[in-house]
């Protein structure tokens, strides 16, 4: 079973130290601290080595997915359906719908004195 020190795992990782010892401390890279030194195991360091390249290849086709497929920026046609009320467009739907689940709150009067 192979160790690696901060500094060893930083060179085979090309890194700079610190950024390792960021990924531990957020418990991303598994690492067992020895006095005031991390060490870190091979097969682990061999782990995360290989999920941060799938996190970068997921990245990668994302972005590759959005250039061929590209979002339309023009607005489209607003759906509109009647209702017993009249025409409601699907941006008036929503915010009715938002009002009515909104938690109810009472208005307070205010106490005023008469003299």
């Amino acid at each position: 079973m192979k160790t690696y020190t901060v500094t060893e795992a930083a060179k085979l990782a090309h890194c700079h130290p610190e950024t390792l010892r960021e990924y531990i401390r957020a418990g991303k890279l598994v690492a067992a601290k020895i006095g005031r030194a991390y060490c870190i195991r091979q097969a682990k360091l061999d782990e995360f080595l290989q999920s941060l390249e799938n996190d970068v290849v997921q990245t990668s086709l994302q972005q590759r997915s959005e250039q061929q497929c590209p979002k339309s920026k023009v607005k489209t046609k607003v759906s509109t359906r009647e209702t017993a009320f009249g025409i409601l467009t699907s941006e008036q739907a929503i915010s009715e719908l938002d009002a009515l689940l909104a938690p109810a709150t009472r208005r307070r009067l205010k106490r005023t004195e008469c003299s």
